[in-house]
Order: C-alpha cells, then structure tokens, then sequence
C-alpha cells in the first residue's frame, strides 16, 4: 500500500522526473520546481528521480542536470554507468518519454583510467538520445557545440533553448547569518565560496592572489565543503593572516552573509555557467572568472559591468580594485526564478503533447 502511495502516479497530469529535484545542493532548480507545480491549470508533477519510479511509471519527461557525474568514479565504472545511463535513456525513449538536459558544466574534462573512448561514447549517446538541450549561458552552448563537433556531430537550433540560471531574489528570504566560526571580523574581502574541489585550482589561486592582497590589504576567505583530507592539509598551510579558511557545509543563510560582506567573488576554475556567480550579481558584488571568455560570457548573458578576468586582477590589481569600488551595477536583464520556471514550463508543455493544454482547458471549464 506504501508503495502505492508513493511510486504510483496520476496519469492525468503532466510528469517530469527530474534528476536532482530536492535537496540544499540543489535549491535553485527546487525552488524552479515549485514555481512549475504551483500553477494548477498546467497540472504538471515534478519528482525526484529514482530507478523504481521510472520502472513502475510512465514520464512524459525525464530532465537531466548533471549527467556527467558517472564519471565521478575511478577504474572502470564510469564505463558501466555510461553504458547502464544509455540503457536507461533507451528505455525512456521506448516508453516515448523525452530527455530534457540542462548542460550546466560541458568544459569538464573527465580524468579516468577508460580513456577518451568512454568520453566519446558518452556524448555521442547524449547527442542520439537527449530530445532537447537548455544552455543557462551562452558559454556552456559554445563549449558543448565544440564537443560534438570534434566528433562530427552537430545540434540542430530547433533543440537547442537559452535559459538562464536565474538571479536568486528567492533565497534573499533565506535571510543572512553570520557563521559563528567566521575567522574574521572585517568586511569587504575576496571570496571563494562553494565545494571546494582540487579541480577549482584554489591553491594555485591562493598563492596566485596573495601578492594582490598585501598590495590592497584585503583579505582572502576561503568557503565550504571539502572531502579532501590532502587538499585541507594544503590550505591549511597556506592560510596565514591574509587567507583564511572556513571549510564546511555552508546553509544558504551564511552563503549570503559571506557574499553580502565580500569585496568580489573569485572564480579562477573553468565554468560555463555558475550558480553562485549569479547570487554574487544579486548582492551587486564583482566576480573575477578564470579568463576574459568566462568574463565577457557572464557580462554580456546578464548585462552585468562587474564582471572580470582574474587575469586583469593580477596584472593590474590597483585599476580593478579602484573600478570594482567606483560602482557595481545589477544585472540590466535581471531575471528571478519565476521567470526561469515560467520557460521551463513553456518548453515541457512543448514536449508533454496535448497534456498542459487540455489540463487548462478543463481547469477553465470548470
């Protein structure tokens, strides 16, 4: 009966099943989905995706975020995910359910024992499989273009659709708060904020950036989770009076305190597109990205003057500094999670069949 209750759906609604749906790594796209399920007259269910509910229950769509993070594993598995992740499309495919991805990260380069022939079959099955591609930044459109074009492949603009990541005003209602354990009591410093991973080249930054903060006499914080027992005990020897470290699980609130009393954010990693670059934007803060594509990227996808080269901060940390502090602007084409879900719910209209219209029609009716 609990399983009933819980994995047998309504089929006289819209289904999408959606990978990740919930949970705090996931806020934005949670909040998105509650936009979506909150009109009524669509009738559109989102849940989260798990194997016995695609099993027991026909989608009309699966939306992938992150499915580049088979390759998380070592040795061979990330062959066998792939391999188990197109068996898996094919089914949905079989079942007539269309594959939306969000392609939020195509730059990342997968560093595994299989090689580049499990790379190239694995964007030669999302290529075949996946019915439509949502790009957040123009830079991740780009970026996967030339993935597929190194193997011939070419998208279509017909399955192609820009949507932005969305500035985040809804989590503003999270409020602030200061972390209990924030090593530092002024304001106004350089920020590294999110997972903290070796592939984000934090300590090639660190050391990149200190000769900049004793010219400034700015500090540097450095925040959030790391799993890496060798890259802690790395910061942890770099930290010194203009470089601190606050490495734990951050909650929203203090992810806007920590950007609200910031001086810029610092990005010095390859990203298409980033969440937390957005939020930066909505505090009206500068952010530094790894090179001048990122940076143009994110100002010409946002309208947003503050956006820079941590390359421009090294080699002329005076001219940035004084141009971040003569005024930063928010974003001209602000757009809210409200607006990003009102096109989400466009396009799986599109790709739910007569679904969404004949819910509305009946819903008008009655």
């Amino acid at each position: 009966m609990a399983l009933k209750k819980t994995f047998i759906i309504d089929h006289s609604k819209v289904k999408v099943l959606a990978k990740p749906k919930f949970g705090l790594s996931n806020r934005r796209f949670s909040i998105i989905y509650e936009y979506i399920e909150s009109d009524r007259q669509a009738e559109i269910r989102v849940f989260e995706f798990s194997i016995l509910r695609l099993l027991l229950n026909k989608y009309d769509i699966i939306h992938v975020h992150w499915p580049d993070r088979v390759f998380a594993s070592s040795g061979f598995r990330p062959l066998i995910k792939v391999l188990l992740l197109g068996l898996l499309f094919e089914f949905c495919k079989l079942r007539k359910t269309k594959i939306i991805w969000t392609v939020h990260n195509p730059h990342i380069k997968f560093k595994h024992e299989c090689g580049v022939k499990t790379e190239d079959l694995y964007y030669r099955m999302l290529f075949k499989q996946v019915n439509h591609f949502i790009f957040p930044s123009s830079e991740s459109q780009r970026t996967l273009e030339e993935k597929f074009r190194e193997q011939k492949l070419f998208l279509k603009p017909q399955s192609c659709s820009m949507i932005p990541l969305g500035i985040q005003e809804e989590l503003f209602a999270e409020g602030e708060a200061r972390p209990q354990d924030l090593p530092l009591e002024e304001n106004g410093y350089f920020l590294i904020v999110g997972r903290i991973t070796a592939e984000k080249n934090i300590l090639e930054t660190i050391e990149s950036i200190k000769p900049v903060l004793r010219v400034l006499n700015r500090k540097l914080i450095v925040a959030g989770k790391c799993n890496d027992p060798s890259l802690i005990d790395s910061l942890m020897q770099n930290s010194d009076d203009y470089v601190y470290l606050l490495l734990r699980f951050l909650t929203d609130e203090e992810i806007n305190y920590l950007i609200a009393k910031s001086f810029a954010l610092l990005i010095n990693y390859e990203v298409t597109n980033s969440g937390v670059a957005t939020l930066a934007a909505a505090h009206k803060k500068a952010v530094f990205f790894s090179n001048e594509n990122y940076a143009e990227g994110f100002a010409n996808d946002y309208d947003y003057s503050s956006s820079y080269s941590f390359e421009a901060l090294l080699r002329d940390p005076g001219r940035l500094y004084a141009a971040v502090l003569e005024g930063v602007f928010a974003p001209r084409r602000s757009i809210g999670l409200s607006e990003v879900a009102r096109q989400y719910l466009n396009l799986f209209s599109i790709f739910s069949g007569s679904k969404v219209a004949r819910n509305r029609d009946r819903k008008q009716r009655e």
